[in-house]
């Protein structure tokens, strides 16, 4: 007699949405790593842009140009809010995701543990019926003797 499970099924099907969460969380992941790369790159360029205004005040400028950086500069300050709303929605959805992967997980782990716990309960009942056949089988060629 061989071993089966009966929630075989069931821990293969929560094994494959296991991965297929484990690929989404890994690509919203990614997506969260570009968009803060992103972000980082605009403040980056916000700060130049400061360093460059406050280094051409010193210089002669027009009031124009004074007024076309000061747009700029808000402009990409602008950008930077957008951005960074963009990246708290996708650090949310990542944590739904990575949420819904850790139940997914325990989920797993349970049917796992329920197989090696029939998995034991299937052997002890093997040795059982071995046992008793073998003690079957002594008792009858005692008897014949």
């Amino acid at each position: 007699m061989a071993f089966q499970y009966r929630f075989d099924r069931l821990l293969k099907i929560n094994e494959n949405e296991k991965k297929q969460l484990e690929q989404i969380y890994s690509e919203w992941y990614d997506r969260l790593q570009k968009q803060g790369e992103k972000l980082v790159d605009l403040m980056e360029r916000k700060t130049r842009l400061e360093a460059d205004l406050e280094r051409k005040k010193g210089d002669k400028i027009t009031v124009s140009r004074i007024r076309e950086l000061n747009r700029v500069l808000a402009a990409v300050g602008h950008q930077i809010a957008e951005e960074k709303l963009k990246y708290e929605q996708l650090r949310e959805r990542l944590e739904a995701y990575r949420q819904a992967l850790i139940e997914k997980s325990v989920e797993v782990k349970k049917f796992e543990k329920l197989k090696e716990w029939h998995w034991e309960r299937f052997r002890a009942m093997q040795k059982r019926a071995e046992i008793r056949f073998m003690d079957e089988t002594a008792v009858q060629q005692h008897l014949k003797h």
